[in-house]
């Protein structure tokens, strides 16, 4: 219990504070003082400090913040109404509808559950005609009509012109004759309906894509917020795109004002018909006075008194007053004067933002106001707009965003010589020109009411917002301002008030600046002149660059042609070679002949992926593709690699998904890349290692369905080698690029194999990466993907397969030859080798070389 201590009666009574968001009972109070203005300021323990002001106003709040009112859950409250039983209902969002009886503490609740006859979770408005019948608008059900005792709803089918059904119904309104409930629907119009027989018409209405025309008798706009049904028969209907009125007699749009729209531009959210038949309009931009009688209107702005220009909802009082909610507080206009009282949450609304047409008169002319955080009723009566005369003071002076305090420095001057709140002078310096004041009325338990006004050098006054208190300046020329400034609370002005600010100018018109002028000019010459020698720098050494490709373009081309040269050497030397091979049957000399056979054909080889990467290059090389089993082609590929795999004792493996799989290839080139990668893979992969070659074919939906790799071959070469570094992969296809390291140092290549390899497989369309064969495995794998079908291909890449099967046959293949590393000494060699005690060390990389010296040195000696 709060107690009052009465000092002329010396008698204790009950406090008459009340506060529903605070709970006094339960509060440890500390200290109180009064201040000048007679508010008590309570120093609360473990709460801080509070401020009970003098006068207040009796705004009632229902809501959660509300310690002992709070009968309507924690939801923003949408709708409100009172019925003809004196049940207030609420509209929520996303919680059903509340119903309030006075005589009870409790509250009706129907809450949205999962069946056709349940009330809508969010509700936009509720509506009562003169029949007693409940309807509720959803934006997400649709139209209904409530049992208030049951909360059974029954819901109402509308369609737009396409018969399409829609929901999004945001306000309701009956006719002074009770025949018809209006409907307004957010993107479909509006629509009326018998409420004797329940039949639903459509109001014809501009649809989108249709060149609006003003004198067409349509509703303009089919985004329609909110409906009013006027004393003499005219329908009014807000819009997102101005206002329109409908002659219900007559079913006219443009009778009353000889269009179909007026105040077009502007988002009408609420209608309000007073009572001497003139029409309100609350819109995004202001309030709109529309006169009844000769159709004048006159908008109303924040710089008229509005607190914000979002209107929500507008209701009338006795004292023939309009009460408006806004999104920024409520505000109450004297339709005499003109003038508007604001009101904030700090005078006991639930908060400062309100909900759209959220408003009703319930009963000992109380009026309701809905909102985000419940609802705010009151008696208009009850409400005081205390006019004294506010003092304005100066309670900061900021530079650059800091606060300026006695002693501050700018420049070279102090700015004041007295505190802020005292000072009449502020002296800065020409970088300080940007600086903010900010004000104060001493006005701490609403200082939203309070609206500040400002001249600068006697022009004229700028009102600022109400409750913003303080004003900012950028960049300001030197010279001395007379900044004056006053506060207004309601209707009553605070006495002015002038500071001067003197700004002094800069320093640039010194000798000092001169020079500093001259070295800049100076400086920006000389850096101009820099950057010419630079660029002329940078131009030669460019001509030098493209010189240089130049001879390395030319240096290629010679090797090119000596290795054209080479070619036809080299076949007559392998030619007469396979001969000899066939007629002599030495061993010796076979074993010679092996290795002559061998090496001449690296060399061809090497020739001859030097000479196609020269075509690839110059774009010279064309494929010709015919269809092809590809499964038969690997296979026959993989059987010339059977001795080599045999020699150094790896395994073999191939797999495939199904038994044959058609493609197309141009195989006198696609047979390389095969026999590349294979090469790679058991040159290096260790004895008893495994290479495995697996063909599978796929789909990747992440490409478009026309894409060439959309459906694939996949072509894995596998191998459980040394492996590739994450650093080499990217490198490893370009163009004469070698790994080393300490475990392939004897068989490094030329560079040349993998950058073919990947220039006939982008030849064909397809793609290659390279990759670890996971964690715990060693080696790694080629991956090469290449379009199936031939929707890919122009028809002049394309030629008919001359095999009946579409299998091409090996003998039009003409692979390049896997070096093969036949058998150095057999085993008959290391029995007739001869035992000595002396030896010779031979030390070479190469192991053909080094295998063909120690044949030549004879018996009995060790090689390693």
């Amino acid at each position: 219990m709060e107690l009052k201590y009465t000092i002329h009666t010396q008698k204790i009574k009950e406090s008459e504070f009340s506060f529903s968001t605070f709970d006094f009972s339960k509060a440890d109070v500390r200290a109180i003082t009064k201040d000048k203005a007679g508010n008590l300021w309570l120093g609360i323990n473990a709460k801080g400090v509070m401020l009970l002001p003098a006068t207040t106003n009796q705004f009632k709040y229902m809501g959660y913040k509300s310690l002992t009112t709070n009968k309507i859950g924690s939801n923003c409250i949408k709708a409100v109404c009172k019925d003809s039983e004196g049940t207030l209902w609420l509209g929520t969002a996303n919680d059903g509808i509340y119903g309030i009886k006075e005589e009870s503490k409790f509250s009706l609740h129907f809450e949205h559950k999962e069946n056709s006859q349940s009330v809508p979770s969010t509700i936009n408005y509720i509506h009562q005609t003169a029949d007693g019948r409940l309807w509720l608008a959803s934006p997400l059900e649709g139209l209904a009509e409530m049992n208030p005792k049951t909360g059974i709803c029954h819901y109402y089918k509308l369609q737009d012109h396409n018969q399409n059904e829609i929901k999004n119904i945001s306000h309701l309104v009956s006719d002074k004759n009770g025949e018809r409930l209006w409907i307004a629907v957010m993107g479909g119009g509006v629509f009326y309906m018998d409420l004797k027989t329940g039949k639903i018409n459509r109001c014809d209405t501009f649809e989108s894509g249709k060149e609006y025309q003003e004198n067409y008798n349509a509703l303009h706009n089919r985004w329609v917020s909110s409906l009013l049904c006027t004393s003499n028969g005219k329908l009014y209907i807000g819009t997102y795109d101005g206002l329109g009125c409908l002659d219900i007699s007559t079913m006219s749009f443009t009778s009353t004002y000889k269009k179909n729209r007026i105040f077009g531009g502007s988002i009408v959210l609420t209608l309000f018909e007073d009572e001497k038949g003139d029409i309100w309009a609350g819109t995004t931009k202001g309030l709109i006075h529309i006169d009844g009688k000769n159709g004048n209107s006159k908008t109303y702005t924040t710089h008229d008194g509005l607190p914000n220009n979002t209107i929500c909802a507008i209701q009338s009082d006795r004292q023939h007053g309009l009460w408006i909610s806004t999104n920024y507080g409520i505000t109450n206009i004297n339709l005499e004067t003109g003038n508007f009282a604001n009101y904030y949450a700090g005078n006991g609304l639930q908060g400062n933002e309100f909900s759209q047409n959220a408003a009703c008169k319930g009963k000992e002319d109380y009026l309701i106001f809905g909102g985000i955080n419940g609802i705010t009723y009151f008696r208009p009566a009850e409400i005081t707009a205390e006019v004294k005369q506010p003092e304005i003071k100066i309670a900061d002076f900021y530079i650059h965003n800091k606060a300026v305090k006695k002693g501050t420095q700018s420049g070279k001057h102090e700015v004041i010589e007295t505190a802020v709140q005292k000072a009449n002078k502020f002296h800065l310096c020409h970088k300080d020109n940007s600086f903010s004041i900010e004000f104060t009325a001493m006005e701490f338990y609403n200082p939203e009411r309070i609206t500040y006004l400002y001249s600068m050098n006697g022009a004229n006054w700028v009102a600022l917002a109400p409750g913003v208190n303080r004003v900012s300046f950028s960049d300001l020329a030197p010279g001395t301002y007379h900044f004056r400034m006053k506060a207004k609370d309601y209707t009553a002005y605070s006495e002015e008030k002038e500071i001067i600010i003197q700004i002094d100018p800069a320093w640039w018109v010194s000798g000092w600046a001169k020079l500093i002028y001259t070295l800049l000019i100076l400086s920006v010459f000389g850096f101009i002149v820099m950057q010419v020698r630079h660029r002329y720098h940078m131009h030669q050494k460019m001509l030098q660059h493209i010189h240089a490709e130049q001879i390395n373009e030319a240096k290629l081309q010679f090797f090119i042609n000596i290795s054209h040269e080479i070619r036809t050497p080299m076949s007559l030397i392998i030619s007469p070679l396979q001969q000899l091979m066939a007629k002599d049957k030495d061993i010796e000399c076979r074993k010679l002949y092996a290795t002559i056979q061998r090496n001449a054909e690296r060399i061809l080889q090497l020739v001859n992926q030097l000479m196609d990467i020269r075509k690839i290059d110059k774009g010279q090389m064309s494929l010709i593709f015919k269809k092809a089993e590809i499964v038969s082609f690997t296979r026959d590929i993989l059987e010339t690699f059977e001795q080599q795999t045999r020699i150094k004792k790896l395994e073999l493996e191939f797999q495939t998904s199904t038994p044959e799989i058609e493609m197309w290839i141009d195989p006198k080139n696609f047979d390389k890349v095969i026999l590349n990668l294979l090469s790679n893979a058991c040159k290096f992969t260790p004895e008893n290692g495994k290479v495995k070659v697996s063909l599978n074919t796929g789909e990747d939906t992440s490409l478009p369905d026309k894409a060439p790799l959309h459906r694939y071959v996949e072509l894995t070469v596998a191998d459980s080698g040394i492996g590739i570094a994450p650093a080499e992969r990217e490198h490893i296809f370009e163009q004469f690029y070698q790994i080393r390291n300490s475990q392939n140092n004897s068989n490094v290549g030329t560079g040349i194999g993998l950058h073919l390899t990947r220039s006939l497989v982008e030849l064909h369309y397809g793609s290659i990466r390279v990759e670890d064969n996971g964690e715990g495995h060693a080696g790694s794998r080629f991956i090469i993907r290449l379009p199936l079908g031939n929707e890919h291909l122009k028809k002049e890449e394309m030629e008919e397969s001359t095999s009946t099967n579409g299998i091409i046959e090996t003998s039009t293949i003409e692979p390049i030859l896997a070096v093969s590393l036949l058998p150095y000494e057999s085993e008959e060699d290391e029995k007739k080798r001869v035992r000595s005690r002396r030896h010779v060390l031979v030390v070479e990389d190469d192991e053909e070389i080094r295998h063909y010296i120690c044949r030549e040195l004879g018996n009995g000696l060790l090689h390693g």
